[in-house]
């Protein structure tokens, strides 16, 4: 994480995005979820507890710069932002800035979303540790990990996607 919201890598992140909403810590919620697929997971708790998932990018410093993970995280009805899944990289707060434009759609059997972003100097966007000309990635809606994991929470696959009442 970096070491905080004024951090010049974080705003030339923000600058660089075009995301108006500012960069804020949030303290990891211990709700059971898993700490892979954190769409399902924001998106399962609003179904459950009302509210809704929104999205945005959970920054990470890493020696060559830093890096904007897609995450969702779970808003409760006063407006709260809650990151009800496990942290990445073992701790137990996360920073992250709300992006009102990120979303998750289905093309087909396809389920896209928006690939990681590094900040400036670096190259933009970044799939699986690597630099990528694309904006956005995608899996099969059928992918084992994700069905399994969609199942245990008692999740409907089909509801993955962006949607205006859960996110």
């Amino acid at each position: 994480m970096p070491a905080s919201v004024t951090d010049p890598a974080v705003v030339d992140f923000t600058t660089a995005f075009k995301l108006i909403d500012p960069p804020v810590i949030l303290t990891y919620q211990n709700y059971g979820y898993g700490s892979d697929w954190c769409h399902v997971s924001a998106k399962a708790h609003a179904i459950n507890n009302g509210g809704k998932r929104v999205h945005g990018w959970a920054l990470w410093q890493f020696c060559n710069g830093l890096m904007g993970d897609f995450h969702s995280v779970w808003e409760d009805t006063t407006g709260k932002l809650i990151d009800v899944t496990p942290p990445k990289f073992g701790k137990n707060q996360v920073m992250f800035i709300l992006d009102r434009q990120a979303d998750i759609y289905q093309l087909e059997d396809v389920f896209v979303q928006p690939n990681n972003r590094m900040a400036p100097p670096n190259p933009q966007f970044w799939f699986d540790g690597q630099p990528t000309n694309e904006d956005v990635w995608g899996f099969k809606s059928t992918a084992p990990t994700f069905v399994a994991y969609c199942a245990k929470l008692g999740f409907n696959v089909n509801d993955y996607p962006t949607a205006p009442l859960f996110g």
